[in-house]
Protein backbone atom coordinates (compact mmCIF):
# COMPACT_ATOMS: atom_id res chain seq x y z
CA UNK A 1 0.00 0.00 0.00
CA UNK A 2 1.22 3.40 -0.71
CA UNK A 3 3.29 5.10 2.22
CA UNK A 4 1.43 8.45 1.93
CA UNK A 5 -2.10 6.61 2.23
CA UNK A 6 -0.63 4.57 5.03
CA UNK A 7 0.27 7.89 7.12
CA UNK A 8 -3.16 9.43 6.37
CA UNK A 9 -5.44 6.33 7.28
CA UNK A 10 -3.35 5.70 10.44
CA UNK A 11 -4.06 9.29 11.66
CA UNK A 12 -7.82 9.72 10.34
CA UNK A 13 -8.68 6.40 10.30
CA UNK A 14 -10.38 4.25 6.62
CA UNK A 15 -12.14 6.64 4.68
CA UNK A 16 -15.83 6.79 5.93
CA UNK A 17 -17.56 5.75 2.35
CA UNK A 18 -14.87 4.69 -0.88
CA UNK A 19 -15.26 3.35 -4.48
CA UNK A 20 -12.28 1.83 -5.65
CA UNK A 21 -11.58 3.13 -9.58
CA UNK A 22 -12.05 1.08 -12.73
CA UNK A 23 -9.27 -1.10 -14.19
CA UNK A 24 -9.34 1.86 -16.73
CA UNK A 25 -9.29 4.74 -14.35
CA UNK A 26 -6.75 3.31 -12.97
CA UNK A 27 -5.05 3.00 -16.37
CA UNK A 28 -5.50 6.74 -16.90
CA UNK A 29 -3.63 7.85 -13.52
CA UNK A 30 -0.49 6.85 -15.18
CA UNK A 31 -0.80 9.78 -17.87
CA UNK A 32 -1.81 12.24 -15.28
CA UNK A 33 0.69 12.29 -12.83
CA UNK A 34 4.13 10.51 -11.67
CA UNK A 35 3.84 7.15 -10.25
CA UNK A 36 4.25 7.87 -6.65
CA UNK A 37 0.84 9.97 -6.90
CA UNK A 38 -0.53 7.57 -9.36
CA UNK A 39 -0.12 5.41 -7.01
CA UNK A 40 -2.06 6.99 -3.93
CA UNK A 41 -4.81 8.16 -6.25
CA UNK A 42 -5.27 4.42 -7.21
CA UNK A 43 -5.06 3.19 -3.43
CA UNK A 44 -7.32 6.04 -2.04
CA UNK A 45 -10.67 6.02 -4.78
CA UNK A 46 -13.00 7.25 -4.48
CA UNK A 47 -13.19 8.38 -0.76
CA UNK A 48 -15.22 10.23 1.79
CA UNK A 49 -12.88 11.27 4.67
CA UNK A 50 -12.40 13.04 7.91
CA UNK A 51 -16.25 12.77 8.41
CA UNK A 52 -16.55 14.87 4.56
CA UNK A 53 -14.66 17.58 5.18
CA UNK A 54 -11.94 16.40 2.29
CA UNK A 55 -12.95 13.46 -0.22
CA UNK A 56 -10.72 12.25 -3.14
CA UNK A 57 -12.03 12.02 -6.71
CA UNK A 58 -10.32 10.79 -10.26
CA UNK A 59 -9.39 13.92 -12.18
CA UNK A 60 -11.87 12.89 -14.77
CA UNK A 61 -14.75 13.62 -12.27
CA UNK A 62 -13.70 17.38 -12.10
CA UNK A 63 -12.43 18.11 -16.10
CA UNK A 64 -15.18 19.90 -17.10
CA UNK A 65 -15.06 22.26 -13.54
CA UNK A 66 -11.49 23.24 -14.58
CA UNK A 67 -11.87 23.52 -17.84
CA UNK A 68 -14.79 26.10 -17.12
CA UNK A 69 -12.28 28.25 -14.89
CA UNK A 70 -9.13 27.71 -16.64
CA UNK A 71 -10.97 28.54 -20.02
CA UNK A 72 -8.06 29.69 -22.28
CA UNK A 73 -5.37 30.49 -19.71
CA UNK A 74 -1.77 30.23 -20.91
CA UNK A 75 -0.55 28.80 -18.79
CA UNK A 76 -3.12 26.65 -16.73
CA UNK A 77 -5.14 24.16 -18.53
CA UNK A 78 -7.97 21.26 -18.31
CA UNK A 79 -4.84 19.36 -19.80
CA UNK A 80 -2.09 19.94 -17.68
CA UNK A 81 -4.10 20.09 -14.13
CA UNK A 82 -5.99 17.33 -12.81
CA UNK A 83 -7.69 17.19 -9.64
CA UNK A 84 -7.29 14.67 -7.00
CA UNK A 85 -9.72 15.71 -3.95
CA UNK A 86 -12.06 18.24 -3.12
CA UNK A 87 -13.49 20.26 0.04
CA UNK A 88 -16.64 19.80 1.41
CA UNK A 89 -17.06 23.82 0.19
CA UNK A 90 -15.99 23.63 -3.21
CA UNK A 91 -11.69 23.61 -2.91
CA UNK A 92 -10.92 21.34 -5.51
CA UNK A 93 -6.89 20.06 -5.08
CA UNK A 94 -4.91 19.46 -8.08
CA UNK A 95 -1.50 18.66 -9.56
CA UNK A 96 0.16 20.14 -12.50
CA UNK A 97 2.65 18.68 -14.84
CA UNK A 98 5.75 20.41 -13.89
CA UNK A 99 4.94 22.44 -11.05
CA UNK A 100 3.08 19.96 -8.56
CA UNK A 101 0.37 21.06 -5.87
CA UNK A 102 -2.01 23.92 -6.46
CA UNK A 103 -5.50 24.49 -5.53
CA UNK A 104 -8.40 26.27 -6.59
CA UNK A 105 -11.38 27.91 -4.21
CA UNK A 106 -14.49 27.39 -6.11
CA UNK A 107 -16.72 29.85 -3.91
CA UNK A 108 -13.52 32.85 -3.38
CA UNK A 109 -12.57 32.81 -7.00
CA UNK A 110 -8.54 32.06 -5.96
CA UNK A 111 -6.39 29.78 -8.03
CA UNK A 112 -3.12 29.42 -5.27
CA UNK A 113 -0.33 27.67 -6.86
CA UNK A 114 3.27 28.84 -4.77
CA UNK A 115 5.60 26.69 -7.38
CA UNK A 116 4.00 27.81 -9.99
CA UNK A 117 4.38 31.56 -9.07
CA UNK A 118 8.11 31.19 -7.25
CA UNK A 119 8.76 29.89 -10.72
CA UNK A 120 10.30 26.55 -8.96
CA UNK A 121 9.55 23.36 -11.17
CA UNK A 122 8.33 20.14 -8.93
CA UNK A 123 11.52 18.31 -8.04
CA UNK A 124 11.77 14.53 -6.67
CA UNK A 125 10.26 15.59 -3.34
CA UNK A 126 7.54 17.17 -4.76
CA UNK A 127 5.25 14.53 -4.55
CA UNK A 128 4.64 14.54 -1.24
CA UNK A 129 2.44 17.80 -1.26
CA UNK A 130 -0.11 15.20 -3.05
CA UNK A 131 -0.83 14.35 1.05
CA UNK A 132 -0.90 17.98 1.88
CA UNK A 133 -5.30 18.82 1.58
CA UNK A 134 -5.72 15.96 3.82
CA UNK A 135 -3.30 17.09 6.31
CA UNK A 136 -5.18 20.93 6.59
CA UNK A 137 -7.25 21.44 10.06
CA UNK A 138 -10.60 21.10 10.22
CA UNK A 139 -10.61 25.34 10.28
CA UNK A 140 -8.85 25.10 6.98
CA UNK A 141 -11.72 23.01 5.35
CA UNK A 142 -14.41 24.57 6.72
CA UNK A 143 -16.29 27.50 5.93
CA UNK A 144 -17.70 30.55 7.78
CA UNK A 145 -21.07 32.00 7.08
CA UNK A 146 -21.46 35.65 6.77
CA UNK A 147 -21.25 35.94 10.59
CA UNK A 148 -17.83 34.47 10.76
CA UNK A 149 -19.17 30.82 12.32
CA UNK A 150 -17.66 27.66 10.80
CA UNK A 151 -20.61 25.76 8.95
CA UNK A 152 -19.74 21.97 8.40
CA UNK A 153 -20.49 20.77 11.54
CA UNK A 154 -24.10 22.50 11.40
CA UNK A 155 -24.20 21.43 7.68
CA UNK A 156 -23.56 17.88 8.98
CA UNK A 157 -26.30 18.21 11.19
CA UNK A 158 -28.97 19.65 9.15
CA UNK A 159 -28.41 18.26 6.52
CA UNK A 160 -26.43 15.09 6.41
CA UNK A 161 -23.24 13.57 5.83
CA UNK A 162 -22.09 13.82 2.44
CA UNK A 163 -22.25 10.83 0.00
CA UNK A 164 -19.65 10.33 -2.70
CA UNK A 165 -19.19 12.97 -5.15
CA UNK A 166 -21.59 15.69 -3.09
CA UNK A 167 -20.54 19.33 -1.76
CA UNK A 168 -22.15 21.36 0.59
CA UNK A 169 -23.21 24.70 -1.61
CA UNK A 170 -25.24 27.88 -1.23
CA UNK A 171 -28.57 28.05 -3.09
CA UNK A 172 -28.69 30.14 -4.83
CA UNK A 173 -24.53 30.35 -5.50
CA UNK A 174 -23.03 32.86 -3.87
CA UNK A 175 -21.75 34.26 -7.22
CA UNK A 176 -25.38 34.74 -8.19
CA UNK A 177 -26.42 36.91 -5.34
CA UNK A 178 -26.63 33.35 -2.46
CA UNK A 179 -25.94 34.15 1.00
CA UNK A 180 -23.55 32.66 3.30
CA UNK A 181 -25.73 30.86 6.07
CA UNK A 182 -26.76 27.75 6.90
CA UNK A 183 -30.76 28.14 5.74
CA UNK A 184 -29.07 28.76 1.72
CA UNK A 185 -27.38 25.66 2.18
CA UNK A 186 -28.04 22.00 0.47
CA UNK A 187 -26.40 18.69 -0.01
CA UNK A 188 -25.17 19.15 -3.70
CA UNK A 189 -23.86 17.00 -6.60
CA UNK A 190 -20.30 18.73 -6.98
CA UNK A 191 -19.20 18.68 -10.42
CA UNK A 192 -22.77 19.79 -11.15
CA UNK A 193 -22.92 22.72 -8.40
CA UNK A 194 -18.78 23.79 -9.35
CA UNK A 195 -19.57 24.20 -12.68
CA UNK A 196 -22.56 26.23 -11.93
CA UNK A 197 -20.68 28.49 -9.87
CA UNK A 198 -17.36 28.44 -11.94
CA UNK A 199 -19.16 30.06 -14.81
CA UNK A 200 -20.55 33.13 -12.23
CA UNK A 201 -17.41 33.97 -10.96
CA UNK A 202 -13.70 35.14 -11.94
CA UNK A 203 -10.33 33.34 -10.91
CA UNK A 204 -7.38 35.04 -10.09
CA UNK A 205 -4.08 33.95 -9.64
CA UNK A 206 -3.09 34.14 -6.05
CA UNK A 207 0.30 34.54 -4.43
CA UNK A 208 0.45 33.96 -0.54
CA UNK A 209 2.75 35.98 0.80
CA UNK A 210 2.55 35.12 4.93
CA UNK A 211 -0.09 34.00 7.61
CA UNK A 212 -3.30 36.32 6.80
CA UNK A 213 -1.52 38.13 3.77
CA UNK A 214 -1.87 37.87 0.20
CA UNK A 215 -2.06 39.36 -3.60
CA UNK A 216 -3.92 38.80 -6.61
CA UNK A 217 -1.16 37.87 -9.30
CA UNK A 218 -3.47 37.85 -12.60
CA UNK A 219 -6.52 36.89 -13.51
CA UNK A 220 -7.07 33.56 -14.93
CA UNK A 221 -8.14 32.80 -18.10
CA UNK A 222 -9.99 35.26 -20.41
CA UNK A 223 -13.00 35.86 -19.43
Amino acid sequence: MNKIYEDIVHKYGNPVLKIPFTDQEHLALRRFFPNQVADFCFNIGRSVLRDGLIQSCHPDDMRGVLALILGADRDFSHDNCHAFAYSAFGVIFFWMEEYGYGNISIYEGRLTHKNFVKGQHAGPMAVNAVSVPFWLSDQALDFEDDAGKPLFKRAAKKLGSLEIGECYGFVPALALGGIADIAHLKRLKAPEHFAIVAQAMEYNLIDVQGYGQSVAVRPIGPR
